[in-house]
């Protein structure tokens, strides 16, 4: 999808308007509880290897990576081999002093997501929290407590896409404990809602039943026996991507305007049509559970599994008119088996053909060629933790192939890594 694209928002969309979250005192103590569920900075331990260790220029595709990383609110444009040309950073503290928001969450300090606007902007994400947008000297433009969780994409017209969340009573599943309903929504550039889609109310209506019922069996089966802090995290909405021809031309019913998102507890690719707030598409085979599918050049779909094998991960890539898999990487084609992120996680098709992986637990991110050799890879040198023991997860890292950053002042001298 080119990042010049403008694509103009379809006329239908309403502002959906949550239910208030009624209740009892312990309903709402529940519902601040799910609300603030996030992500620890790290999980894995300390590997002996650090910063780039693979790096075939010869065969890795060309440009800057941008990534995020657990220890802390910043990212990094870096270059290939691993010196930062650029930071962002900006604090959690006092961002929103008023919005009833925790004011030091253990696990929602650090950015989930960011993306880059050709002017050297960053728009990041706080998980479940909200969302500020910084200049390219961290200058803050605005924040905004909308509770943005785990992905966004920056439209054609500087509008952003993304995904927001509340908590609240939904008598379908339980009248003690809450959900958390999932909303597509819109945000104007300065940070406004202009419109937003229930995921959830999509799932229920009677288009595709058999979303309603998995829905429905993944809070009776699995989801009662989770802490209140998951417990009503039903679909963990995790990927948004705004749909052009390329799906569109591939399967009946979609059309440009529509939205790709992904939901991991059902293990389910989907999508919606904004107008409606209607499923009009699902993925046939279910990848559960999943991060970040996204489509192709081709119209193929490209995504993660984070348990492909107990303790294994995999990159497929799916044909979404047959649903068939017509390429995959997997832990055994690791070298040593060794690929896995049971959270998070993130995979891009590159311009030369070769796929990047960001493994997120692993606080590690490579790249590697259509027959599966490994050409460039980058450890996280960042740490997590109260005695810094664990790596630091990355949670995106992305790579600018055409990297027109003319805001970008200088370049710092060879060998300055990304510490």
């Amino acid at each position: 999808m080119s990042p010049d694209d403008t694509r103009p928002m379809e006329g239908g969309w309403n502002l959906a308007k949550t239910p208030a979250s009624a209740g009892t005192a312990e309903n709402r103590e529940a519902m601040a509880e799910l609300e603030s569920i996030g992500y620890l900075g790290g999980v894995n331990p300390v590997p002996n290897e650090s910063g780039v260790t693979v790096n075939d220029p010869g065969r890795a595709g060309p440009g800057l990576n941008l990534f995020v990383s657990g220890h802390d609110s910043v990212a990094y444009l870096m270059d290939m081999a691993g010196n930062v040309l650029h930071t962002w950073s900006h604090p959690y503290a006092g961002l929103w002093p008023d919005a009833n928001l925790p004011k030091d969450p253990a696990r929602a300090f650090m950015w989930r997501r960011v993306a880059l606007l050709p002017n050297g902007d960053l728009v990041a994400i706080h998980e479940g929290l909200g969302m500020l947008r910084l200049d390219k000297d961290s200058r803050l433009l605005w924040a905004r407590p909308n509770r943005a969780h785990h992905d966004l994409e920056i439209l054609g017209d500087g509008r952003v896409l993304t995904l927001t969340r509340k908590a609240r009573m939904h008598p379908l599943f339980s009248d003690k404990d809450p959900i958390l309903e999932d909303f597509v929504s819109l945000i104007s550039p300065d940070g406004e809602e202009l419109a937003r889609v229930s995921v959830l109310e999509a799932l229920l209506k009677d288009g595709f039943p058999f979303l309603r019922e998995e829905t429905l069996e993944y809070f009776r089966s699995t989801a009662r026996n989770l802490p209140i802090q998951e417990r009503g995290d039903i679909l963990h909405t995790n990927t948004v991507e705004w749909v052009d021809s390329r799906l569109a031309g591939r399967v009946p019913g979609v059309r440009p305007g529509n939205v790709l998102v992904a939901c991991l507890k059902i293990g389910r690719t989907l999508v919606l049509d904004l107008e409606t707030g209607s499923v009009v598409w699902v993925l046939a085979p279910r990848f559960q559970p999943l991060h970040h599918p996204t489509v192709l050049d081709n119209g193929n779909i490209l995504l993660l599994q984070n348990t492909w094998r107990p303790g294994k991960s995999a990159v497929f890539e799916v044909d979404p008119g047959t649903g068939e898999t017509v390429w995959s990487f997997t832990a055994d084609d690791a070298p040593g088996g060794d690929f896995y992120t049971e959270f998070c996680g993130a995979c891009y098709r590159l311009s030369n053909g070769n796929t990047l992986v960001a493994e997120s637990n692993a606080g590690r991110a490579f790249e590697i060629t259509p027959d599966k050799q490994v050409v460039w890879s980058f450890s996280n040198p960042h740490r997590a933790g109260d005695a810094r023991q664990f790596i630091a997860t990355i949670f995106d890292l992305m790579r600018l192939e055409s990297p027109g950053v003319p805001w970008l002042e200088k370049t710092p001298p060879p060998g300055v890594s990304a510490r």
